[in-house]
């Protein structure tokens, strides 16, 4: 069933390319199935009009719902042909599966091509899945949420999300909205103007843009944001201080028995200047539990190899950091960056094993870190191993000569076809 639905949802984008985008379908798909959900019968009167007609109708009757008039998707409406239109309001008038629905528009989301604008992507959801296991009453946050999949995924209760693209924002609530889930979605940019309240998470997730950088009068701003360190925010804020804001945005929004799950670039795990004062601040009191080195195919938009830092605020004082290089080689990992589910099971087992016996895996305590000037690069600690096979000269030799006899003897064929 869901096969079908993806196949009849990559046809229709096909049918109506050139009058609408598929950035603007899949919104638009989004859009008329929270209406359906709302008010079935005037979806099932558009599919029954004539196209003369349809077009004002729609617009009319998505004009009753504020919470989705600001998204910019409506605007290619009033430009698409009739039949593009109609081909849009019959697709979503013949769905008879919700659940099945919002599932396959989430993966389209994902996978397309504008991807880097919604969020995660299967790879991300799967990973979080295998290390996340949230209790009923727990409080989950992801600050630079974009559409929400991971939440949607880990079937959460309670949540949290902001998301700077108004777009994204719109449609997280309508997809969280038709999954019948409880999630409160905040516009604008969290870095800037946190809309949670400080210790008000059990668990922050989130992949922030990598490497974001700000401009003199962002970093005015961000100056006396409630969630900076202490030193820190007093210390000049760099235009590249992007991924250590975020992180010092999750420790803030946890509780204090809180975990958090923030996907990095590299960098920041050797930088020197802001980023190795936060490190510093993170390692010495004891709130990284893991660092988690993962492939470069990792991510849909990118070919940089992420990290995955897990933070632990109730972290047992005394007991090491976990250093993962989960960088192995990825061979069926295929075009389109879906890494296998065994490969992704391998990692969650290095992460959360009690004892393991693996030269992927090392565990240092802070003096070994200090010692390493407060570098957190998995490469630091573990050398990748290199293996050479043995070689067995004997039996080499005998291939060698087997090929040289099979040389000689095609030579002679050949030698013999040119005499004729």
């Amino acid at each position: 069933m869901t096969i079908n639905f993806t196949n009849q949802l990559s046809k229709l984008i096909d049918s109506v390319r050139g009058e609408l985008r598929e950035e603007q379908v899949l919104p638009l798909i989004t859009i008329l199935l929270y209406v359906k959900v709302k008010d079935v019968e005037s979806i099932n009167a558009l599919k029954r009009m004539g196209l003369a007609n349809q077009k004002t109708a729609l617009l009319e009757l998505i004009a009753a719902y504020p919470e989705v008039e600001e998204h910019s998707a409506l605007s290619a409406i009033d430009f698409a042909h009739n039949e593009a239109l109609s081909m849009l309001i019959s697709f979503v008038a013949d769905i008879d599966d919700i659940n099945i629905a919002v599932q396959t528009i989430r993966t389209a989301f994902a996978n397309s091509r504008f991807a880097t604008e919604y969020g995660s992507n299967s790879n991300e959801v799967e990973l979080l899945l295998g290390l996340v296991k949230p209790q009923k009453k727990d409080t989950f946050l992801d600050p630079a949420g974009g559409i929400g999949n991971v939440l949607s995924a880990l079937s959460v209760q309670q949540a949290e999300l902001q998301e700077i693209n108004s777009d994204s924002a719109i449609i997280c609530q309508l997809l969280a909205s038709l999954e019948q889930k409880e999630v409160t979605v905040f516009k604008g940019n969290s870095l800037v103007q946190p809309a949670f309240k400080k210790a008000s998470a059990d668990y922050v997730v989130m992949t922030p843009p990598l490497g974001l950088r700000f401009g003199r009068e962002q970093i005015d701003k961000i100056k006396s944001a409630p969630y900076l360190l202490p030193q820190e925010s007093q210390t000049s804020i760099p235009m590249t201080a992007g991924d250590s804001l975020w992180l010092q945005l999750a420790l803030w929004a946890l509780s204090d028995t809180g975990k958090g799950y923030v996907f990095l670039p590299r960098g920041w795990l050797f930088r020197g200047g802001y980023d190795a004062q936060v490190r510093e601040y993170f390692v010495e009191n004891e709130l990284v539990e893991a660092v988690v080195q993962l492939p470069s195919k990792f991510f849909s938009h990118t070919a940089v190899a992420p990290v995955l830092l897990i933070l632990n605020k109730a972290k047992e004082k005394g007991s090491p950091v976990r250093f993962i290089d989960a960088e192995a080689t990825q061979n069926d990992a295929g075009l389109d960056y879906h890494l296998s589910s065994d490969y992704i099971a391998e990692i969650v087992r290095l992460i959360t094993a009690t004892e393991i016996d693996d030269p992927r895996v090392v565990e240092k305590y802070a003096p070994d870190i200090r010692e390493q000037d407060m570098i957190l690069a998995v490469n630091r600690y573990i050398t990748p191993s290199t293996h050479i096979e043995d070689i067995n000269f004997e039996a080499e030799s005998a291939k060698l000569k087997q090929l040289e006899s099979a040389y000689a003897e095609a030579k002679r064929q050949l030698s013999a076809l040119l005499d004729n």
